[in-house]
């Protein structure tokens, strides 16, 4: 005979015999987006820190502010547009958080690298969803795989210098995105000569992105 398995229904249900009273089953989730959730945070509370790193502490409101401005940047030199694939290669950092919410302010798709990737790894995450750009820390740079080897991937965004990048975009980002399904399918185009600019000190704390 063979013994009688339990519903998986029924099982994945059993922890609501222990749910705790008052509690929703259910959150509702929000339609909006990420850089609009840091700009609420900003107008309520721009002066609480947003991140704290070595010993270092960002509010909210300058957080917004460098990433409105480096998503101009992206937006007015670098040609992001709606929809675009960008990696984002870097360790854990406060630039990783402000480079993010810049992709995404500046309509971007981000696809997160993990800085222990191998070149291959890179390669294969470049051609599969269509990247033109990655944006990348300074000593991860040898681990990019070499030009005309990943397919669209043509530009490297390296944030070393990155007062003097802000400074360059002469007006605020367009206007974010409203609609949570504007993402457009990735475009595989030839690739371009690649360049650089700055991405460096993720380990130095918050003062190297002043």
């Amino acid at each position: 005979m063979v013994p009688q398995q339990p519903s998986p229904h029924r099982a994945h249900r059993a922890h609501l015999a222990h749910w705790p009273a008052g509690v929703p089953l259910q959150a509702p989730t929000p339609r909006t987006t990420l850089p609009a959730c840091l700009a609420a945070s900003a107008a309520r509370h721009p002066e609480k820190p947003a991140i704290v790193f070595a010993d270092q502490a960002l509010s909210y409101g300058e957080l917004k502010r460098r990433s409105d401005a480096l998503a101009a940047y992206l937006q007015q030199r670098m040609g992001v547009a709606t929809g675009d694939r960008v990696l984002l290669m870097a360790q854990n950092c406060p630039q990783w958080v402000m480079a993010s919410y810049a992709l995404l302010r500046a309509g971007a798709v981000v696809v997160p690298v993990s800085p222990m990737s191998k070149t291959a790894e890179v390669a294969y995450f470049a051609q599969d969803s269509g990247a033109r750009l990655v944006v990348v820390a300074q000593d991860l740079l040898p681990q990019l795989p070499p030009q005309g080897s990943a397919g669209p991937l043509a530009t490297t965004l390296v944030l070393e210098d990155l007062q003097r990048l802000l400074e360059t975009a002469t007006a605020p980002p367009v206007a974010m995105p409203t609609d949570l399904g504007h993402h457009r399918p990735p475009q595989r185009l030839p690739s371009q000569p690649r360049h650089a600019v700055g991405f460096a000190g993720c380990i130095g704390g918050v003062e190297t992105i002043a």
